[in-house]
């Protein structure tokens, strides 16, 4: 007995559909790249911080006013806040 099957599905969306598919893969790709590239900076930075995704979605939830492109200019609270614990504690 299989326990993991792996099964394919077929679309055939209608044009409406279709755009709005392709809307939701940018949407989320977009969050994903923001999302890595904001761990990485935290990583990268002076004291190799790691930031989990519940924190991420946490932090995301706190700042849904702000538009993409704000947030992404600068770290978050979060990241901010873990970087400088982590350097007073040392």
């Amino acid at each position: 007995m299989k326990a993991n099957s792996a099964r394919r599905y077929r679309l055939y969306p209608d044009d409406e559909q279709a755009e709005r598919l392709t809307s939701w893969a940018h949407s989320c790709r977009a969050v994903w790249n923001y999302a890595l590239a904001q761990r990485i900076w935290a990583y990268k930075s002076a004291r190799r911080v790691t930031i989990r995704a519940a924190e991420q979605h946490a932090q995301s939830q706190q700042g849904q006013g702000a538009t993409c492109g704000t947030r992404m200019r600068e770290p978050t609270s979060l990241v901010t806040a873990k970087m400088t614990r982590g350097i007073t504690e040392s």
